[in-house]
């Protein structure tokens, strides 16, 4: 796909979503390309080729999604409020995130639950593309669809925030969960083996904020007080440099985004206050993008303007490397920014302005807009390698085209679609390497770079 850069008159053409998923019924707040096959006992999300499409919703449903066929696989009301099914509200449920672990789907709440699900105990492996079995095996596949499966483990978080939870797979099939706690600026980490939280970050109880115009802070009088800090926005677990496979359980950084737009890093040896101290952004920052390597990366937040920063956990210092703007027009802010993590070639920013926007990771040069949804983007997925030789076949439309060309632009995917076999659609599928969901209840698949 080629893309291109904003104020050329010469711009490319952007390309229109290769499919579209319509299952949910109210928001779609995340979305993510899992890993829900077990090998060994170490594997986590993206480690292997085979990930499969899970996305959740603000009623808390999940669906598990099948690329081949374009439609749900698996449905769960893991976070949905009541026993009836009512639709969630804001402060008591909805999904906020989904992750996978050892082959079983960890799905977070906004009802303060993370709970662990096991989807072949419910009638198979979710990635199942065809039916078998005779005239009433998709009558059995519905009831399957239809099944309530029980959650094998849950966790009570009693969180009501926004803040995505961090999984993190470590050796001997130990998962570190970090989780937003009772407290909107405190950090839980769990063991997910016990259940139990095994360590937690606050902020200390009398500390003295960052000066101002000062950008990084070290050390232990590093931070600010519980009111100045305010609400965890995003959280990530962070491997420590030079850490094996054997490490111990209780070495790794905690990386947090705060309400007052600084990036704190906690360190799980030297607990207390935060080991660095970041002022990113003027505005609340929302979320951030980290590789794993030379611990570049990138955050966005309420504002116009975007962060690229370098994080040097040996030396426990941080700086920030370049601020860009990320193009909006009207209606500033961007959800969430994603790192495609097996090449590190390319990040994708989910903006407020319903659009999605690729950059170079390392020049921070804009790509491509990607126009499809109606309404605010709120997650994005970049699926894991390799990547299938064969391509979607979509309709291109002009980067420029409105919304207006929906119907279109879905109706010659979908003759596309049917010209080719179930086969060829599997491989197809593969080539889809980002998704993206919005407040207007759909995702987007689109084959990108």
């Amino acid at each position: 796909m080629k893309g291109r850069a904003w104020g050329r008159r010469d711009a490319y053409a952007a390309p229109a979503p290769v499919a579209v998923l319509r299952a949910h019924s109210s928001p779609v707040s995340v979305v993510r390309f899992v890993n829900l096959t077990t090998h060994g006992s170490s594997a986590v999300a993206g480690d292997a080729p085979h990930a499969t499409l899970v996305s959740g919703d603000h009623r808390g449903t999940i669906h598990v999604w099948n690329l081949a066929s374009r439609r749900s696989a698996r449905r769960i009301d893991a976070h949905v409020h009541g026993a009836t099914g009512q639709a969630s509200t804001l402060a008591t449920g909805g999904v906020l995130a989904v992750a996978a672990a050892s082959g079983r789907l960890l799905t977070q709440g906004r009802d303060g639950l993370v709970k662990v699900w096991d989807l072949a105990a419910v009638g198979g492996h979710a990635g199942d593309s065809q039916l078998e079995g005779g005239p009433n095996a998709r009558c059995r596949a519905m009831e399957t669809q239809r099944a309530a499966p029980s959650a094998l483990v849950t966790l009570k978080t009693y969180a009501a925030t926004f803040c995505k939870f961090s999984v993190h797979g470590r050796s001997g099939g130990i998962t570190l969960i970090a989780a937003p706690a009772t407290e909107p600026s405190q950090l839980d980490v769990w063991d997910l083996r016990t259940g139990t939280v095994i360590m937690s970050f606050k902020p200390p109880p009398q500390s003295v904020g960052p000066k101002p115009g000062c950008e990084t802070i070290s050390g232990s009088g590093a931070g600010a007080g519980r009111g100045c800090w305010g609400m965890c926005t995003a959280c990530k677990i962070l491997r420590r440099p030079g850490d094996g496979a054997c490490s111990a359980v209780h070495s790794f950084f905690l990386a947090a985004a705060y309400e007052d737009g600084c990036l704190r890093v906690f360190d799980s040896l030297r607990p207390g206050a935060p080991a660095i101290t970041l002022k990113m952004l003027d505005d609340v920052a929302l979320s951030f993008a980290v590789n794993g390597e030379s611990a570049r990366g990138v955050a966005v937040g309420a504002g116009a303007d975007a962060v690229a920063f370098v994080l040097d956990l040996q030396a426990l210092r941080a700086r920030v490397a370049r601020r860009f703007s990320l193009g909006a027009k009207t209606r500033h802010g961007a959800s969430e920014v994603v790192l495609r993590e097996w090449d590190e070639n390319i990040f994708a920013v989910a903006g407020w302005d319903n659009r999605v926007r690729i950059f170079d990771w390392k020049r921070l040069r804009p790509l491509a807009i990607l126009k499809y949804h109606e309404d605010s983007v709120y997650s994005l997925g970049f699926s894991p390698r390799p990547i299938g030789a064969q391509s979607i076949h979509g309709s291109i439309v002009p980067a420029s085209a409105s919304c207006s060309h929906r119907d279109e632009i879905e109706r010659a995917g979908e003759a596309a679609a049917r010209t080719h076999s179930t086969s060829r659609a599997s491989s197809a599928c593969a080539d889809v390497i980002l998704a993206s969901s919005s407040k207007d209840a759909r995702i987007a698949l689109w084959n990108v770079y």
